[in-house]
């Protein structure tokens, strides 16, 4: 192998992944994908340190991809490693654990491959909102009005700042599952005068994540790959099932419409000063369109889902993707 390997980590039903590959292979590129889930079963991984020069290889049945042959680490959405071969439950946990652990020093090793999206950059800000939307504003971006608290008297007295209803949301599991079935928790629009009649204990033990709510014309989905920018308009209004929660038109046999879109010249150069900031080179950004036109950021994903929104609309954001892994080229993120 030559030393210009792409390196994908993601799992076994990752049709994303598949997209990027292609292009890659398409444009002559190299690309080796590991399914992580794999580990340590079916793929074999060596690693040798001494003092401060080490060595190493990935075994995938027939294929040695050495490390240093990697050039780019696509950090797509690796899975935690899984034993099947295990039935005690203590010792097949116990060797999941120490994989994953074995999984994050090779990551480590690495670090000095051109990675998108770093893994450092991923932990800060999957999942973290707060930080997004501060970062968000200082680039210049809307932000909701937004409360965390588990205090009920704390809660009503925040919302009562709010002109209008609030929007309820999860921080992280809108998947919950339950009673093995899978509950999926979508924001939820919710008055002052629910939350005020809400028991105070349905407070306590949890968490609550409110923002103002705010009116929609329509929402986009906002893939940042580099400088480049792929806007698409989501027309979640039109359906009254997604009025709240677009993301529902995964579950819906409805059309949703998805249209590709130009943004203002100033938002856009918003949305990649903002991806850039957060210390990415790829970023899934979500936002609402008001009824008057202004244009409020809700959050960034790293590792976000853009495969549909290709299919519906045709952007070629997968030959830009492939172009940006292939390019083994960085740039200053923030």
């Amino acid at each position: 192998m030559e030393h210009n390997q792409v390196l994908a980590l993601t799992h076994k039903e990752d049709g994303t992944a598949d997209l990027v590959i292609n292009k890659i292979l398409e444009k002559g590129g190299r690309c080796v994908r590991f399914n992580t889930e794999d580990y340590p079963e079916k793929v074999k991984i060596t690693m040798f340190l001494d003092g401060s020069k080490f060595d190493g290889c990935i075994k995938f049945n027939n294929d040695t991809l050495n490390f240093k042959d990697i050039a780019t680490v696509w950090y797509r959405r690796p899975h935690n490693p899984s034993v099947t071969s295990i039935s005690d439950s203590v010792a097949k946990n116990w060797v999941e654990e120490e994989s994953l652990y074995a999984l994050r020093c090779l990551w480590t090793l690495l670090e000095d491959k051109f990675w998108v999206n770093s893994l450092l950059s991923c932990e800060k800000i999957q999942f973290n909102k707060w930080h997004q939307m501060i970062i968000a504003n200082k680039v210049g971006l809307s932000t909701p009005l937004s409360i965390l608290a588990n205090c009920h008297k704390d809660i009503v007295r925040l919302c009562r700042n709010v002109k209008g209803d609030l929007a309820l949301k999860v921080i992280k599991n809108v998947a919950v599952n339950y009673d093995n079935k899978t509950l999926l928790l979508h924001t939820k629009r919710v008055s002052q005068v629910e939350i005020e009649k809400t028991s105070p204990k349905a407070f306590e033990f949890s968490p609550i994540f409110l923002q103002k709510y705010i009116d929609k014309k329509l929402e986009l989905r906002i893939t940042v790959i580099r400088d480049k920018v792929f806007a698409c308009e989501i027309h979640s209004q039109d359906n009254e099932k997604t009025l709240e929660d677009w993301r529902k038109h995964v579950f819906l046999k409805d059309e949703l419409p998805h249209n590709p879109c130009e943004l203002p010249a100033e938002i856009e150069s918003m949305c990649v000063l903002l991806v850039r900031k957060l210390g990415l080179y790829f970023g899934a950004i979500d936002m609402i369109l008001t009824p008057d036109d202004k244009y409020v950021f809700l959050e960034v994903n790293p590792n976000g889902q853009w495969g549909w929104i290709e299919e519906l609309t045709k952007m070629p954001i997968s030959s830009a993707m492939a172009d940006l892994l292939m390019s083994k080229q960085k740039c200053p993120v923030s």
